[in-house]
Parts: C-alpha cells; structure tokens; sequence
C-alpha cells in the first residue's frame, strides 16, 4: 500500500516542524557565539608620587565603563558610563552606579579600602571585561574601558600599562614592590 506523506501529515505540520528546526539551529548558533568575558592584566594607580592627602588607609577608584546613549530631547545626546559591578577579597559583590543620571556624564569617584578587588564592567570593544585591580592608600586607581586612555608620549611607560588584546590600554599594571 502507498501512501502519499502529504496525506497523512496535514502542510501545517511541516511549517512547525521547519520553525522548531530553524529555532533549534539558530540557538545553537548563538550559544556558539557568545563567550564569557575576557580577563585582563591586574591594575593599580597611576605611577606618580604620592598625593599630599591625608593617609586614612583609604583610596579611590574610577571606572571608565562603556556608555549608553540616552536622548535628551531635540538633538541632545547625553552619554552616560554604564554600572558595573566590584568584588571584594572576601568575595562580596556589590553593584555600583557609576553616574548620577541620564544625563551625568563623569564616571563615580568612590572611595575604598586599600586591597585587592575585581571590576566586572562594559567595554566598549570587548563586552563584558573582568579587571583585578588594587587599591592603595591615598591614590586613584583608574579603569578605563570606554576607549579614551592612551599611551603616554615616552615609550618607556607603554610596557607599564594594561592593554586589551586589541592594544587599547585600560589602565597602569600594579607596581611592582621594591
């Protein structure tokens, strides 16, 4: 006995069947795609001597995230760094706002107590970065991911510096102890 397929199996059939295939392999697809965040080199303060502040065991930290645009009306545009989120030694995660609001353009100064720390943020170029950093008395330590920090004019402090893979420098490798 033969039969014909298209008489046992209704054509809406086939259409589900297709979009449940389609969906299978596009997700597929996706998950092969998507990769976990890169790690970057420790970084610490910038080598400058030591500011004239108070030593309280205290020190700040700023982050250069990604920014999202946000429409001020008109023709107005404001850029705004993205949150991100910071890891103590002891493994407490907390998120942090790094702007005011929409329209706050300038990445929060917080302050912290010196040790080691990771930043979990957005980089323009690379998505989500991860960056151990550390934090000394009386000093900043800058993370910069939106693509501004270049290197400095002598040759000598490109090897000092923390770099993406594609070069783009993020900030200053930890100084070594004497």
């Amino acid at each position: 006995m033969n039969r014909n397929l298209s008489e046992d199996i209704p054509l809406s059939t086939f259409g589900f069947l297709s979009a449940l295939l389609w969906s299978a392999a596009v997700g597929l697809l996706t998950t092969a795609c998507a990769s976990a965040p890169i790690r970057t080199g420790a970084v610490g303060p910038m080598p400058e001597p030591k500011s004239q502040a108070a030593d309280s065991g205290i020190g700040n930290l700023i982050v250069y995230s990604a920014t999202t645009d946000i429409n001020g009306g008109d023709t107005t545009v404001f850029h705004p760094h993205n949150d991100y989120w910071l890891t103590d030694s002891s493994g407490h995660t907390r998120w942090i706002r790094n702007h005011l609001g929409g329209s706050d353009e300038t990445a929060a100064k917080i302050c912290l107590e010196a040790g080691e720390y990771e930043v979990l943020a957005d980089s323009e170029d690379y998505g989500r970065v991860h960056v151990p950093i550390t934090i000394v008395r009386s000093e900043t330590t800058v993370v910069s991911l939106d693509g501004w920090l270049r290197f400095p004019k002598n040759a000598e402090s490109k090897t000092a510096m923390v770099c993406l893979p594609n070069g783009v420098p993020i900030g200053w490798k930890i100084k070594s102890n004497p």
